[in-house]
């Protein structure tokens, strides 16, 4: 069995977009998360390594997940983390609001949730 890892808040909500609810979703043990339809998908990490460096110490918490669906890395990830900006990445038109992603990032059509 593949195991990625997922980085969320306390509150096991997304932790880069925990406050925009049109992105956001919950994360808990025993569910299944898919991605917001027209995304990059769910955002994990290959190892807890690259989770923990993402994480660094800021109070994110780490947590096991099972991949499902076909995983790809992104050449890019969207910069300014309000929901405007998110969306004009989205829509491409906005190619200045795009960064390397983290390393180590892969991204699902879902997950499920094993903590």
């Amino acid at each position: 069995m593949v195991i990625r890892w997922k980085v969320t808040t306390k509150g096991r909500e997304s932790s880069i977009v925990y406050d925009i609810p049109k992105y956001k979703k919950l994360y808990h043990k025993g569910t299944i998360v898919k991605a917001t339809e027209n995304t990059l998908g769910i955002m994990t990490f290959e190892t807890d390594t690259y989770a923990k460096h993402f994480a660094q110490d800021t109070g994110l918490i780490i947590l096991k997940v099972k991949p499902i669906g076909k995983g790809s890395r992104p050449k890019g990830v969207a910069f300014g983390l309000n929901e405007k900006t998110i969306d004009l990445f989205y829509s491409r038109n906005m190619l200045e609001l795009e960064v390397e992603p983290p390393k180590g990032t892969i991204c699902y059509p879902a997950v499920e949730m094993l903590e």
